[in-house]
Protein backbone atom coordinates (compact mmCIF):
# COMPACT_ATOMS: atom_id res chain seq x y z
CA UNK A 1 0.00 0.00 0.00
CA UNK A 2 2.80 2.51 0.52
CA UNK A 3 3.43 5.23 2.67
CA UNK A 4 0.31 6.45 3.17
CA UNK A 5 -2.15 3.34 3.68
CA UNK A 6 -3.10 4.24 7.21
CA UNK A 7 -4.01 7.67 6.07
CA UNK A 8 -7.43 8.64 5.32
CA UNK A 9 -8.22 10.51 2.45
CA UNK A 10 -9.65 13.95 1.26
CA UNK A 11 -11.88 12.71 -1.03
CA UNK A 12 -13.82 10.40 1.89
CA UNK A 13 -13.62 12.89 4.77
CA UNK A 14 -15.99 15.48 5.89
CA UNK A 15 -14.85 18.98 4.98
CA UNK A 16 -15.88 22.13 4.60
CA UNK A 17 -14.70 24.71 2.23
CA UNK A 18 -14.75 28.33 1.29
CA UNK A 19 -16.23 27.77 -2.20
CA UNK A 20 -19.17 26.03 -0.85
CA UNK A 21 -19.24 28.94 1.50
CA UNK A 22 -19.40 31.45 -0.99
CA UNK A 23 -21.64 30.01 -2.86
CA UNK A 24 -24.26 30.19 -0.01
CA UNK A 25 -23.90 33.71 1.08
CA UNK A 26 -22.61 32.88 3.83
CA UNK A 27 -19.69 35.71 3.78
CA UNK A 28 -22.41 38.22 4.25
CA UNK A 29 -21.47 39.52 8.08
CA UNK A 30 -23.10 37.76 9.94
CA UNK A 31 -24.93 34.24 9.34
CA UNK A 32 -25.49 30.49 10.52
CA UNK A 33 -26.10 27.43 9.13
CA UNK A 34 -25.05 23.98 9.00
CA UNK A 35 -23.85 21.80 6.55
CA UNK A 36 -25.24 17.51 6.34
CA UNK A 37 -23.41 14.78 5.19
CA UNK A 38 -24.95 11.45 3.97
CA UNK A 39 -22.28 8.66 3.24
CA UNK A 40 -22.75 5.95 0.99
CA UNK A 41 -24.11 3.43 3.83
CA UNK A 42 -26.99 5.86 5.08
CA UNK A 43 -25.37 7.84 8.10
CA UNK A 44 -25.64 11.34 8.53
CA UNK A 45 -23.36 13.77 10.01
CA UNK A 46 -23.97 17.27 10.54
CA UNK A 47 -22.36 20.56 11.93
CA UNK A 48 -23.68 23.51 12.38
CA UNK A 49 -21.82 26.82 11.38
CA UNK A 50 -21.41 30.64 12.35
CA UNK A 51 -19.58 32.92 10.26
CA UNK A 52 -18.83 36.60 11.48
CA UNK A 53 -17.09 38.54 8.66
CA UNK A 54 -18.04 42.01 9.71
CA UNK A 55 -16.56 41.82 13.18
CA UNK A 56 -12.77 43.14 14.10
CA UNK A 57 -11.88 39.61 14.14
CA UNK A 58 -13.40 37.44 11.35
CA UNK A 59 -14.21 34.14 12.18
CA UNK A 60 -15.63 30.60 11.40
CA UNK A 61 -17.34 29.00 14.75
CA UNK A 62 -17.91 24.91 14.64
CA UNK A 63 -20.56 23.38 16.84
CA UNK A 64 -21.48 19.55 16.77
CA UNK A 65 -21.29 16.24 18.30
CA UNK A 66 -19.71 13.69 18.32
CA UNK A 67 -20.12 10.23 19.72
CA UNK A 68 -17.15 7.71 21.17
CA UNK A 69 -17.38 4.57 18.91
CA UNK A 70 -16.22 2.47 22.28
CA UNK A 71 -18.84 3.89 24.99
CA UNK A 72 -21.13 5.52 23.12
CA UNK A 73 -20.94 9.01 25.03
CA UNK A 74 -21.49 11.84 23.12
CA UNK A 75 -18.96 14.94 23.51
CA UNK A 76 -19.82 18.69 22.35
CA UNK A 77 -17.97 20.49 20.15
CA UNK A 78 -17.47 24.46 20.05
CA UNK A 79 -14.73 26.07 18.83
CA UNK A 80 -13.52 28.90 16.00
CA UNK A 81 -10.59 29.10 13.74
CA UNK A 82 -9.74 32.93 12.46
CA UNK A 83 -10.95 34.18 8.49
CA UNK A 84 -8.79 36.04 6.64
CA UNK A 85 -8.82 37.99 3.53
CA UNK A 86 -6.09 36.72 0.88
CA UNK A 87 -5.51 39.10 -1.83
CA UNK A 88 -6.18 38.09 -5.49
CA UNK A 89 -3.67 39.31 -8.12
CA UNK A 90 -6.11 41.29 -10.37
CA UNK A 91 -7.66 43.19 -7.04
CA UNK A 92 -10.05 42.14 -4.38
CA UNK A 93 -9.38 39.40 -2.14
CA UNK A 94 -10.65 35.95 -0.95
CA UNK A 95 -11.87 34.64 2.21
CA UNK A 96 -9.70 32.17 3.74
CA UNK A 97 -9.22 29.42 6.46
CA UNK A 98 -6.41 30.05 9.33
CA UNK A 99 -5.65 26.09 10.85
CA UNK A 100 -5.45 27.19 14.52
CA UNK A 101 -5.10 23.69 15.59
CA UNK A 102 -1.64 22.14 17.46
CA UNK A 103 -0.01 19.56 16.21
CA UNK A 104 3.17 17.48 17.86
CA UNK A 105 2.93 20.50 20.00
CA UNK A 106 3.42 23.37 17.58
CA UNK A 107 1.36 25.87 15.99
CA UNK A 108 0.02 25.40 12.25
CA UNK A 109 -1.41 28.61 11.73
CA UNK A 110 -1.64 27.62 7.99
CA UNK A 111 -3.62 29.44 5.31
CA UNK A 112 -5.93 26.60 3.82
CA UNK A 113 -9.28 27.07 1.60
CA UNK A 114 -10.39 23.84 2.80
CA UNK A 115 -10.62 21.97 6.20
CA UNK A 116 -11.33 17.98 6.64
CA UNK A 117 -12.31 16.04 9.44
CA UNK A 118 -11.20 12.57 9.83
CA UNK A 119 -8.24 11.47 12.26
CA UNK A 120 -9.27 14.05 15.04
CA UNK A 121 -12.27 15.36 16.70
CA UNK A 122 -11.23 18.80 15.31
CA UNK A 123 -11.44 20.24 11.43
CA UNK A 124 -8.04 21.05 10.55
CA UNK A 125 -5.81 21.24 7.01
CA UNK A 126 -4.87 18.62 5.40
CA UNK A 127 -1.88 18.21 7.05
CA UNK A 128 -3.04 18.22 10.77
CA UNK A 129 -5.80 16.36 9.72
CA UNK A 130 -3.73 13.97 8.59
CA UNK A 131 -5.35 13.17 5.10
CA UNK A 132 -4.16 12.59 1.67
CA UNK A 133 -5.42 12.22 -1.85
CA UNK A 134 -6.52 9.01 -3.13
CA UNK A 135 -3.99 9.77 -6.02
CA UNK A 136 -1.00 9.50 -3.50
CA UNK A 137 -1.81 6.51 -2.00
CA UNK A 138 -1.17 4.35 -5.09
CA UNK A 139 1.75 6.72 -6.05
CA UNK A 140 3.04 3.76 -8.21
CA UNK A 141 0.00 2.98 -10.28
CA UNK A 142 -0.36 4.58 -13.79
CA UNK A 143 -3.73 5.57 -15.09
CA UNK A 144 -4.14 7.78 -17.85
CA UNK A 145 -6.98 9.65 -15.76
CA UNK A 146 -4.73 10.87 -13.45
CA UNK A 147 -1.68 11.36 -15.97
CA UNK A 148 -2.26 15.05 -16.33
CA UNK A 149 -3.57 15.33 -12.58
CA UNK A 150 -0.39 16.95 -10.43
CA UNK A 151 -3.06 18.23 -7.63
CA UNK A 152 -6.49 19.82 -8.68
CA UNK A 153 -7.06 20.86 -5.50
CA UNK A 154 -4.05 23.03 -5.97
CA UNK A 155 -4.97 24.10 -9.61
CA UNK A 156 -8.83 25.11 -8.26
CA UNK A 157 -7.64 27.15 -5.39
CA UNK A 158 -4.80 28.99 -7.97
CA UNK A 159 -7.59 29.72 -10.32
CA UNK A 160 -9.49 31.08 -7.42
CA UNK A 161 -7.14 34.02 -5.97
CA UNK A 162 -7.43 35.54 -9.69
CA UNK A 163 -11.26 35.54 -9.85
CA UNK A 164 -12.59 39.29 -9.28
CA UNK A 165 -16.18 39.36 -10.57
CA UNK A 166 -17.89 36.01 -10.52
CA UNK A 167 -20.93 37.02 -12.71
CA UNK A 168 -20.58 39.99 -15.89
CA UNK A 169 -24.15 40.85 -17.46
CA UNK A 170 -25.45 37.68 -14.86
CA UNK A 171 -23.30 35.34 -16.98
CA UNK A 172 -20.57 33.82 -15.56
CA UNK A 173 -17.00 34.77 -16.27
CA UNK A 174 -14.36 33.29 -18.72
CA UNK A 175 -12.49 32.48 -15.63
CA UNK A 176 -15.58 30.94 -13.46
CA UNK A 177 -16.25 29.10 -16.49
CA UNK A 178 -12.89 27.80 -16.60
CA UNK A 179 -13.08 26.91 -13.20
CA UNK A 180 -16.30 24.82 -13.30
CA UNK A 181 -14.53 22.92 -16.30
CA UNK A 182 -12.31 22.21 -13.80
CA UNK A 183 -13.79 21.04 -11.05
CA UNK A 184 -16.04 18.79 -13.32
CA UNK A 185 -12.95 17.48 -15.03
CA UNK A 186 -11.45 16.81 -11.82
CA UNK A 187 -14.51 14.98 -10.39
CA UNK A 188 -15.50 12.72 -13.72
CA UNK A 189 -11.06 11.70 -13.34
CA UNK A 190 -11.85 10.66 -9.39
CA UNK A 191 -14.72 9.00 -10.32
CA UNK A 192 -12.90 6.86 -13.23
CA UNK A 193 -9.59 6.69 -11.01
CA UNK A 194 -11.65 5.12 -8.66
CA UNK A 195 -13.48 2.52 -11.04
CA UNK A 196 -9.95 1.90 -12.28
CA UNK A 197 -8.55 0.41 -8.97
CA UNK A 198 -11.72 -1.53 -8.31
CA UNK A 199 -9.94 -3.37 -11.39
CA UNK A 200 -7.00 -4.03 -9.81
Amino acid sequence: MGMYATKSTAEGSLKVDTQWLKQHDYFCGFRNGGITWTSGFGHKSSISLMVYTTADSPKINFQYSITDRWNGEKKSMDYSFPLIQVPCNIGGFRWAFKCSLFKNGRYCGRTVYTLYKANSDYFGCRHCAGVVYESQRHSGAKFEYFGKLLDADDKIEKLYKTIRKWQYRGFPTRKVKRLRKLEEYSTLNAVRYNQAMDLL
